[in-house]
């Protein structure tokens, strides 16, 4: 629903509100929720006690979808990433939604898709990375024009520090490697266990200890 024409927060607040809970915390315990809704809370109370604004802020923790909304939009598509994509992962966001004119392009990159088009191409980048498809279009090709457009926004930005007074799209610099190279980081890394790694747990390990 959150594609939807006229959403907002209190759309948000309504689903929110009857996402099962997890638990409550009194005096420094966990109380299990029994899979009554923040709203039941609300309404009825659990076991003697009465929903608190710390249970809400709690209980919006415990939900999990793509992106959350806090103080702040949280991001959660990618995690654990390799060292040098670390920096990168932010300066992409930041590009895209920081920057109007970014962010203008990149939703109309996206605005055409149906649920069910996203739905399916989430599980399809999960299985394929950057040979993917999204409603008929390669993932590889989305991804330079989303790289390219937080670059241009960056760009805008001109954020600049450190000694060499350059701006932010340095740590795109990795992006753009991946995407002109046309092979996700998770096909790099099972080449290695198929070839160099010859499928030994140990480096697998020792490449993942970052």
């Amino acid at each position: 629903f959150v594609f939807e024409p006229g959403f907002g927060y209190e759309r948000y607040v309504e689903w929110a509100l009857d996402v099962p809970m997890f638990f409550i915390n009194r005096g420094g315990g966990y109380l299990p929720a029994g899979g009554r809704t923040f709203r039941q809370f609300m309404e009825r109370g659990f076991e003697g006690h009465a929903a608190t604004v710390s249970d809400w802020s709690t209980h919006l923790t415990t939900l999990f979808p793509e992106v959350r909304c806090k103080q702040f939009i949280e991001v959660r598509g990618a995690d654990a990433v390799p060292p040098d994509l670390i920096c990168a992962r932010p300066a992409l966001w930041k590009g895209l939604l920081y920057d109007d004119a970014a962010l203008a392009a990149a939703i109309e990159m996206t605005a055409a898709w149906s649920f069910a088009e996203r739905e399916a191409g989430i599980e399809a980048v999960a299985r394929r990375g950057l040979a993917a498809e999204i409603a008929g279009r390669p993932v590889l090709e989305l991804a330079r024009e989303l790289v390219a457009l937080s670059s241009e926004g960056l760009a805008r930005i001109d954020h600049r520090g450190g000694s060499d007074d350059r701006d932010e799209r340095g740590f795109l610099d990795p992006l753009h490697e991946i995407v002109e190279r046309g092979t996700s980081p998770g096909e790099v890394i099972l080449a290695s266990w198929e070839g160099e790694w010859d499928r030994s747990l140990d480096e697998l390990i020792a490449y993942a200890r970052y």
